[in-house]
């Protein structure tokens, strides 16, 4: 697959492997030059970080581990991996791993609750690989857009977009069927959402030359089409961290701040 390639010239990327020791379920990994020498961020047959003990990278015949990986310029990764091993099944065999927060750890597993959402709310099966592809800033925060199954899910609100704060914690910034205020005491319901990486496989590190919707401040744009027909282009400062000088002039930017509130 293609590699990945930051500004400072570091390189991250996908490969197999063969030799002694090497069969099926450990001949695949992902290798980044971010120390100063190539080095293993994460191998099939290695525990995934985040995962009870007994579960493990791996996919397969057909399928490989790890996918739309991406590399920032701070030299972190983030990437798509599927899962082997203990209670592993079709519905949480995927998740979405970052080195964001300073080390490998997981971000979101299929059929595990969704931040932002009730009880009972989980990430659908397919959600990472099939259907969309990380960003990584280069703060280290992550976004996506994802599908949702659970209590309460139907078509009117199974997708959502998700992207870490500074902190490392995964914040929800919009979800189909909340309310979104695109002027002030004017609420509409979202019916769709799109966010660039789920249209093309525009897996970026912000400094690859593709594609963001996701800078390195944090801000974070999307176009939303309301059940009323009504359709605009947002950006949410939900996970932003705007300099001293910008913030109010930013808290004072209503049309283009996501506000979610609760039904």
């Amino acid at each position: 697959t293609a590699p990945a390639l930051n500004g400072a010239g570091q390189t991250a990327f996908r490969a197999f492997l063969i030799g002694s020791g090497v069969d099926s379920t450990n001949d695949g990994g992902i290798w980044s030059e971010a120390s100063g020498n190539l080095a293993l961020v994460a191998r099939d047959g290695d525990h995934a970080p985040g995962t009870p003990i007994g579960v493990n990278y791996g996919s397969d015949a057909f399928t490989a581990t790890f996918s739309r990986l991406v590399l920032n310029d701070a030299g972190q990764t983030a990437f798509f991996a599927n899962l082997t091993g203990s209670n592993v099944n079709f519905s949480n065999d995927r998740g979405i791993w970052s080195e964001g927060s300073g080390s490998l750890a997981l971000l979101a597993r299929e059929g595990s609750q969704v931040p932002g959402t009730s009880s009972g709310v989980n990430f659908y099966e397919d959600s990472f690989v099939s259907f969309s592809s990380p960003v990584l800033n280069d703060a280290g925060q992550t976004a996506f857009i994802a599908h949702l199954t659970g209590v309460g899910v139907d078509g009117t609100n199974n997708r959502g977009i998700w992207a870490t704060d500074r902190a490392g914690d995964l914040q929800l910034v919009a979800r189909e069927g909340d309310l979104l205020e695109v002027a002030p005491g004017d609420l509409r319901t979202m019916n769709s959402l799109v966010f660039v990486p789920q249209i093309f496989d525009f897996s970026t590190g912000n400094s690859d030359g593709r594609p963001s919707a996701f800078n390195n401040r944090g801000q974070l744009a999307f176009s939303a089409t309301f059940t009323d027909g009504t359709s605009g282009i947002f950006v949410s400062n939900r996970v932003a961290v705007p300099e001293p000088s910008t913030l109010l002039l930013l808290g004072l930017t209503t049309a283009g701040v996501l506000l979610r509130r609760r039904r």
